[in-house]
């Protein structure tokens, strides 16, 4: 079985806040054109994937939806039923192939200021979120907002999420992108409507619902009072299983939709009223923040891991096939790329076009499940219950029961299984994953049970009372089996014995887990949910000195895990979908983890679906170098590969990379920039090229990069990109750079123009576009200051000043689509670069310095004699006429060029912030540089002074050479 279980950590970067939920798995229960909230009583326009109630169908309500017999989701109350459209791949010849997926993932969240008022879905309640025509972003249309809570662009509420095979993860985006290197799929995700007006069940234009203001976060409109949980819907494509399905741009869905604009979700409330009642007052906002639902009591009770196999896939109602190569898409569907939305022409058939064959739906009732308690009797007579026992089913070990087995899926039930052992002489049997019987004569004495009165993990039918109906009976679960056991004390146990699980060595305590053991933890089987995501390691002498030694090897990784008594795993980080680290109360409990090492018996080696985990105390975290010879640390940048590379020239490889190799390699064939990748890959090139080959620079994270092959030093899962930073013009522009000097002090506070994020008053925000600017403004946090020769920025108040002599340097350091959307960097850079003239400042300062070169070529104080007296004087002569001339015109120029500059770069400082200020509503706060301003005022001043001191020494020298004269 393939488990559904998606990761906490994907999904949270799209949905703002941390607050309680819960999430369950779900598979398929019925596919085809069936759509009972849009299209009731009738064939749909498109085709859909539907989870959840096994009663859906086109004329499905509440009542008949809360009498399915079955539900395909894990939390067997809800019986609601939640739909998504299919994907296919459209081929050049014009068939199209339908994308595989398993189900969905349902996300119930509490979230916003007024998440305690939160209510649980009525009875006959049904709503959908997304527009089946958009096929382009709609920037214009917004949820409800204030200045305290500003609304979103509606498109918002869809997103996907690329899940690659290794390297950094692609952010969201609301449309469907790079599908064919998605190789462990394609999530859609959609969230829906919150809150509610309280009156209508369902309206057809959907107003009787309405967004939070921030979509997935935030208040309600004033019209509607009531707020519902958030609902959020993941549904995987598995866009890497579709044969030659190579370009991204012939995916689409169900309704003709190539873009994922489109795509849309319906939801139709089947719930049990009182499960979801409490579970909505204990558990949505006030329980798990990882929404495991075994950490909610009354979802933890209600909660199965066969609910697949409990309730499978039933046969489509309305006679079309969906599935495979079709020769065009299901229903009357065109394909249509937009932008424009999807005429109504291209989505629907006409009132002529033939209808297909609808089954009418066989309304089921509830199946009832007996559910023995341990010691009573059951079954067949004298025949009773000893509880759920977790059962080991790997090679080499004893299982709970262990002498005899036998599998038949449409045969089995517990009276079945009893049977069969009786027959072959075995008092002890057992049922197991829904339609396996094992019998022994004695029980494995390391075999435990569940507490009696608590929830456990047989909870899957028998396959026999499955296909029969009626009164179903459970027969264990994924590695747990219900035993029985024969007390009739006359019974012949004549069965044979050579493989009894009676031959397990009784439980003895096992060997101490050591300081660096963490716990252990859930490790959830199938797609994208490992809880360690580096190598793996299966051995027969498995033990925890293997493991460690294993995952030690290389570039070493911060964890290690053993799992099943054979598997170690390695990583760097733990998975969210992991949850927190089991205890002897949660479900399941960290008496799981029970399995011993094959290598050293004494040693626990994790259990099934469970870790085993420890830190490792020899793991040596990647260090970036900052310098190698000439060249400096610039940025990772991402490589996607899939229009050439971002270093475009020279390229070697060797198993013994090191920083200093790849540097040496690139500096002697005479390139800028050397770059290196996977360990061992090294690139050269004299330019970064970003647009055409999807590439962008990113933050250098230790988790996403590898150790050099011959060094402690990153070598890079993104490439990591050094420069050549010796060019006389950088060191000076940094030298020159306000604030670039230290984290604190005086220089810090030297420059022309600042510019920071700043959250507006409710007056400065009462423009219609405010809302547009705060979302865009969220999550930015850079401080930038502009000079006449660079620019310094830092994150928020708090971070160390860098400086660059432009905005692609410091975006080279700062992570600037995330701490800078707004681009405030590139506002200081344009002021810099269009603004600021720094050419009348340095000619000034030039002249200024020439002048008093000339003054201090001539001599100072000194002692004379005089004649006349017959004594020493001290005198000091005057300049030359000349040379006072001169210098006191360097002065008077050096003036007049410094006013120039300083009232130029004043004004300009001055309007430029205005500007700034109120065209981004105030979401960006621009300031003059007092100290700069000063500053320069001051050195104006000083040069003044002294053209006006030389002008006065001129004037008066000659008015006493006049005077003289006339004498």
């Amino acid at each position: 079985m393939r488990s559904l279980i998606a990761s906490a950590a994907a999904v949270l970067p799209y949905l703002g806040g941390v607050d309680a939920f819960w999430r369950m798995n779900c598979a398929v229960i019925q596919t085809g054109r069936v759509d009972p909230v849009v299209n009731p009583g009738a064939v749909a326009a498109h085709a859909h994937s539907i989870v959840g109630g096994s009663n859906i169908g086109i004329n499905s309500t509440y009542e008949t939806m809360t009498n399915s017999s079955c539900t395909s989701c894990e939390l067997r109350s809800d019986k609601s039923a939640y739909w998504t459209p299919l994907m296919y791949y459209w081929y050049p010849n014009g068939s199209f192939f339908e994308v595989p997926h398993g189900g969905s993932v349902v996300y119930y969240l509490g979230r916003g200021p007024n998440v305690n008022t939160t209510i649980p879905f009525p009875p006959g309640f049904m709503m959908l979120s997304g527009d089946k025509s958009a096929r382009s972003y709609d920037n214009e249309t917004f949820s409800y907002g204030n200045a305290l809570y500003p609304g979103r662009p509606i498109a918002d509420r869809v997103s996907f999420t690329c899940l690659v095979g290794s390297g950094p993860q692609p952010p969201n985006l609301p449309y469907m992108f790079n599908a064919s290197s998605c190789v462990n799929g394609l999530r859609a995700q959609v969230v829906f409507q919150s809150c509610w007006d309280g009156v209508h069940l369902y309206k057809t234009d959907n107003s009787h619902v309405a967004y939070l203001s921030g979509l997935d976060n935030g208040i309600c409109p004033p019209n509607y009072p009531h707020q519902l949980p958030t609902l959020f819907i993941e549904t995987n494509y598995a866009v890497g299983q579709v044969p030659n399905g190579t370009d991204d741009n012939r995916f689409v869905f169900s309704q003709g939709d190539p873009t994922g604009y489109g795509f849309h979700a319906d939801f139709i409330n089947g719930w049990d009223m009182a499960v979801q009642t409490e579970a909505v007052n204990t558990c949505l906002y006030n329980g798990a923040f990882n929404g495991v639902v075994q950490e909610c009591p009354v979802l933890s009770a209600d909660d199965t891991t066969g609910y697949a196999e409990n309730c499978p896939e039933r046969p489509r109602q309305v006679d079309e096939n969906v599935h495979g190569m079709l020769d065009r898409l299901p229903g009357c569907i065109e394909v249509t790329y937009g932008p424009g939305a999807a005429p109504a022409s291209s989505m629907m058939c006409p009132p002529t076009a033939p209808k297909p064959y609808v089954t009418p739906t066989a309304d089921s009732v509830p199946l009832v499940t007996a559910s023995p308690t341990p010691g009573a009797q059951f079954g067949l007579p004298n025949q009773q219950y000893m509880g759920c026992y977790n059962d080991t089913a790997a090679s080499g070990y004893y299982r709970t029961l262990n002498s005899l087995s036998y599998i038949n899926y449409t045969s089995m039930t517990v009276e079945f299984c009893q049977q069969y052992c009786m027959d072959n002489g075995y008092i002890w049997s057992g049922v197991e994953y829904a339609q396996e019987c094992h019998c022994d004569n004695y029980i494995n004495p390391t075999a435990i049970a569940a507490e009696p009165g608590t929830p456990n993990q047989c909870t899957w039918n028998c396959g026999g009372t499955l296909t029969d109906g009626g009164l179903q009976e459970l027969c264990g679960g994924l590695g747990y089996i219900d035993v029985y056991k024969n007390t009739n004390t006359s019974f012949n146990a004549s069965g044979n014995n050579d493989n009894t699980a009676g031959n397990a060595q009784p439980y003895t305590p096992a060997a101490g887990f050591g300081p660096n053991y963490l716990g252990c933890y859930s490790d959830p089987p199938g797609f994208n949910t490992a809880t360690l995501e580096g190598p793996t390691l299966e051995a027969n002498n498995m033990s925890i000195a293997v493991c460690e030694t294993f995952c030690q090897q290389g570039p070493g990784y911060r964890y290690y895990g053993l799992e099943y008594s054979t598997q170690c795993k390695c990583g760097n980080a733990i998975a969210p979908s992991s949850g927190p680290v089991l205890t002897p109360t949660s479900n399941p409990s960290n008496q799981t983890c029970q399995m011993r090492c094959r290598g050293i018996g004494e040693e626990i080696c994790g259990g099934p679906a469970v870790l085993s985990l420890y830190n490792n105390t020899m793991y040596r975290p990647p260090s970036t170098v900052p310098h190698a010879g000439k060249y400096a640390t610039q940025a990772c940048i991402t490589d996607p590969n899939s229009n050439g590379r971002p270093l475009q020239g020279n390229f070697t490889s060797s198993p013994d990379m090191s920083v200093d190799k790849c540097v040496k390699y690139c500096l002697g064939s005479y390139y800028r920039y050397a770059g290196i990748e996977y360990a061992v890959e090294c690139y050269c090139g004299n330019e970064l090229v970003l647009d055409t080959t999807g590439a962008h620079l990113a933050v250098c994270n230790a988790s996403d990069q590898m150790l050099c092959a011959a060094a402690a030093w990153v070598c890079a899962g993104k490439s990591l990109i050094w420069n050549d930073d010796t060019k006389p013009a950088n060191k000076i522009a940094a030298l020159l750079a306000a604030g670039c000097t230290a984290s604190t002090g005086v220089m810090s506070n030297i420059y022309i123009l600042s510019v920071a994020y700043h959250v507006p008053t409710a007056e400065q925000g009462a423009s219609r576009n405010s809302s547009i600017f705060a979302a865009a403004a969220e999550g930015g946090e850079v401080i930038v200051q502009s000079n006449y020769f660079g620019l310094c920025a830092r994150d928020g108040l708090q971070g160390t000043w860098v400086c660059a002599s432009g905005a692609f340097g410091l975006n080279s350091i700062l992570d600037g689509r995330k701490d800078d959307p707004l681009d405030a960097i590139g506002f200081a850079a344009h002021f810099k670069s269009d603004v600021v003239f720094p050419g009348l400042l340095i000619g000034g300062i030039a002249i200024a310095t020439l002048a008093f070169v000339g003054l201090a070529t001539f001599p100072g104080w000194h002692q004379e004699h005089d004649a006349r007296t017959g004594s020493d004087i001290d005198i000091k002569p005057f300049p030359s006429r000349p040379v006072s001339q001169m210098c006191c015109f360097a002065l008077g120029m050096s003036s007049l060029f410094l006013l120039t500059s300083v009232l130029w770069q004043h004004v300009a400082a001055a309007c430029a912030a205005t500007l700034i200020t109120s065209t981004t509503q105030g979401h960006l706060s621009a300031h003059v540089g007092p100290a700069a301003a000063v500053l320069g005022w001051l050195a104006f001043a000083l040069t003044f002074v002294a053209f006006s001191g030389i002008l006065v020494m001129i004037v008066s020298i000659t008015t006493l050479d006049r005077l003289t004269d006339d004498d």
